[in-house]
């Protein structure tokens, strides 16, 4: 069975992670200049990151300024801490 990525077939037990070789397959997947990554190292090296936690920002999201952004259950009020 073939896939296609980037205008290329690849066979399907081809098709593999650039990060880190892990096998894709049907699996979801995200691709970035051409190259696939699971959904786990495209997160890891491309996503904006939480200044709390310092995970990738995925979902609800709040935006403090040009440079803090949060995930929204990571957001502290400055004065109450709720």
């Amino acid at each position: 069975r073939f896939l296609r990525l980037a205008g290329q077939s690849v066979h399907e037990a081809c098709f593999t992670c650039t990060e880190c070789g892990e096998q894709i397959g049907t699996l979801p997947f995200a691709e970035r200049n051409g190259k696939a990554y699971c959904t786990r190292d495209f997160e890891r090296l491309f996503l904006p990151k939480c200044n709390r936690c310092g995970k990738a920002l995925t979902g609800t999201l709040v935006k403090v300024n040009s440079k803090v952004q949060l995930h929204a259950q990571c957001f502290r009020c400055a004065v109450c801490g709720c």
